[in-house]
């Protein structure tokens, strides 16, 4: 007959490898359920190469791309709770929750942390269009539902030029136009006044003179950008989209700590804040907690404009 002795080594050396040990204990898997190349894809990849510094471990970025993203989120939801999987959030996932374009929510991960946020800008054709938001709102009132804003239909700047309108006119049009490339060719044909997009989307012809930014909808002017904000024109208007990283549910708080903890000393990594920055994402870091009632925040804001849009 065993001895308790026995009993008590034999079931010391289950626990020892799983108790206390240091997370993460393999490569880590950051999935894009985009496409490479795309923004969410870059800004991955920078935070991926970063970590890897931080962490003294490898970072893998898995791009999962198809059906808006629902691809992508679902594979990171399924995936084993073990600590190495984590997934890239953007607010389309809460645009996809209240729209019910997928059997997705923010609610089927567990929150990790924030990294950083994007403003969205208001751009015009720049010899033709508005100079201003008030020039967009005069030509607006002017004629009424003729003139109009750009977006694509179920993503993210469809409830921003939801909200610009509200703050605006509502004689304003919301046209969709699809992604960023059509609606940069209608405000350059002349097809429409105005669109919604990122900093990133834009920046590179604002700067050429090609099209101007004429708010961007952040608190204050961004660093290298000669374009207004909304606010500075007199309208409370600012719409950022936020950068973070998600986990399966039941993921071990040791790995969420982990691995956000070496997210959180990217604050002194000057390699990676430049390059952050140079491609206009903004650094803004939120913990587990934070993040996680900045999540709720998001979806509830979300489904407050998509009721005005008809999303029940």
């Amino acid at each position: 007959m065993k001895s308790l002795k026995t009993y008590l080594l034999a079931a010391a050396a289950i626990l020892l490898p799983t108790i206390g040990h240091a997370f993460p204990d393999g490569p880590v898997t950051l999935i894009v359920p985009y496409n490479p190349g795309g923004s969410s894809d870059v800004v991955t990849r920078v935070l991926a190469e970063g970590l890897e510094r931080q962490l003294g471990n490898t970072v893998v970025v898995k791009n999962v791309a198809g059906a808006g993203g629902a691809l992508g989120w679902r594979e990171a939801r399924d995936a084993e709770p073990d600590g190495h999987t984590f997934a890239l959030w953007v607010d389309s996932l809460a645009v996809m929750e209240v729209t019910k374009a997928a059997d997705l929510k923010s609610s089927d991960f567990a929150a990790a942390c924030q990294f950083g946020e994007v403003p969205l800008t208001i751009f015009a054709n720049s010899e033709k269009g508005p100079k201003s938001l008030a020039e967009l709102k005069e030509m607006s009132d002017a004629r009424p539902g003729a003139v109009g804003i750009g977006m694509g239909y179920g993503t993210p700047a469809q409830f921003a030029a939801a909200i610009a309108r509200n703050e605006l006119t509502d004689t304003l049009q919301l046209v969709n136009i699809g992604g960023g490339a059509n609606k940069k060719a209608a405000v350059l044909g002349g097809h429409i006044a105005s669109a919604i997009e990122p900093v990133p989307g834009v920046r590179a012809q604002h700067q050429s003179g090609e099209l101007n930014i004429i708010a961007v909808l952040s608190d204050e002017r961004l660093a290298g950008l000669d374009a207004p904000t909304a606010r500075e024109q007199g309208v409370n208007l600012t719409v950022s989209l936020s950068y973070g990283l998600i986990a399966p549910k039941d993921t071990p708080s040791e790995a969420i700590d982990a691995v956000c903890g070496a997210v959180s000393g990217l604050a002194d990594d000057a390699e990676f804040q430049e390059r952050l920055s140079g491609i206009d994402v903004t650094w803004r870091y939120g913990a587990s907690d934070d993040w996680a009632g900045r999540l709720s925040e998001i979806t509830s804001a979300t489904a407050d404009v998509g009721r005005t849009l008809g999303f029940e």
